[in-house]
């Protein structure tokens, strides 16, 4: 475990139980992600602390995998000039594709639907001209 001091914890998590960790998409480290933090503003309320849990780099993969499909959604929106649905998301991992497509000004990004996992419309900007 790693504390920068001011408000970032690491973690880095290891052993036989990574494939349990790490399956179904990583909800499971996820999940320990999620508590970890909560409990940690719980007990630290005036510091707004930012917890990362990884195993093996799995959150770089993902990360990858995640460019790899809101560039191939992103394709489809400008090649058929229509929106498109990312699938549902936790905020970390929508927090990524709105960052990775915002540096294409062509499209614009919004999540929709209510509750923890939402899904991310991928559309042409208004300022595009086709």
């Amino acid at each position: 475990m790693q504390y920068d001091g001011e408000n970032r914890v690491s973690i880095e998590l290891q052993g036989e139980d990574e494939k349990a960790l790490k399956a179904k998409g990583g909800v499971l480290l996820n999940s320990v992600q999620f508590l970890i933090e909560r409990i940690l503003q719980h007990n630290h309320e005036n510091k707004k602390l930012s917890v990362s849990i990884d195993s093996n780099q799995f959150n770089q993969e993902i990360e990858d995998s995640l460019a790899r499909s809101a560039d191939r959604l992103k394709k489809k929106v400008l090649n058929e000039n229509r929106s498109y649905l990312f699938k549902p998301l936790d905020p970390r991992r929508r927090r990524i594709v709105h960052q990775h497509l915002s540096e294409d000004k062509r499209i614009t990004t919004k999540s929709v639907g209510d509750g923890y996992y939402k899904k991310i419309k991928i559309s042409i900007s208004k300022n595009q001209e086709i």
